[in-house]
């Protein structure tokens, strides 16, 4: 698994809005969700590699996830 300092510009700044989206989730969930985020870009693109842009559209808006459902 890649490193923080490996990834792209484009993927911190994607999981920095996620971090950064207000308390509508408690602290360790929005991590969790950080993490696991961080986790499904790095083995989507091992398996595609070069569409990390498509990638993060596929995912949406950052802000988004954050958000309780239901």
């Amino acid at each position: 698994m890649k490193t923080t300092s490996a990834r792209s510009t484009s993927v911190r700044q994607y999981l920095a809005a996620v971090a950064r989206e207000p308390a509508v989730l408690p602290a360790d969930r929005r991590h969790e969700l950080g993490s696991d985020l961080a986790e499904h870009i790095e083995t989507a693109l091992a398996e595609r590699p070069g569409s990390e842009a498509e990638i993060l559209r596929e995912l949406g808006d950052p802000r988004v996830p954050a958000r309780p459902t239901g």
